[in-house]
């Protein structure tokens, strides 16, 4: 790994893999497939990207990091992106349906109750 120097007091060197370590868990595998583009850049580059961040303009920072990924990467990586997609749409698909059976029996019994409501002769 290239050790980085960190915005700490101490001044001590890190690997990136130790960075990564210190992240929360869901943050992790993200910065295993974003960390070495990242860590591949010139300190001028960085501080424009993280300057890209900071503005909000999320578009062009990732965009600036995928301009760094091979062809192959990207295209691993949205094959894999597709595939979570994909089963995150199956699962909402799957809610939303149980969701309406749900909403339609309750109707189907407030219905009932007031059928039941109305005079004999309407």
């Amino acid at each position: 790994m290239v050790p980085i120097t960190p915005n700490v007091n101490d001044n001590a060197l890190l690997t990136l893999e130790e960075i990564i370590k210190s992240l929360p868990d869901e943050l992790q595998e993200v910065a295993r497939t974003w960390g070495p583009t990242i860590f591949d850049m010139g300190a001028h580059e960085v501080q424009a990207w993280v300057n890209l961040m900071l503005l909000g303009d999320y578009a062009t920072a990732y965009a600036t990091l995928l301009k760094r990924k091979g062809s192959a990467e990207i295209i691993s990586m949205w094959t894999s992106l597709d595939m979570k997609w994909k089963e995150i749409n199956l699962n909402n698909a799957e809610k939303i349906k149980a969701q309406r059976s749900i909403i339609m029996d309750i109707l189907k019994a407030c219905f009932s109750i007031g059928l039941a409501l109305l005079p004999a002769g309407l």
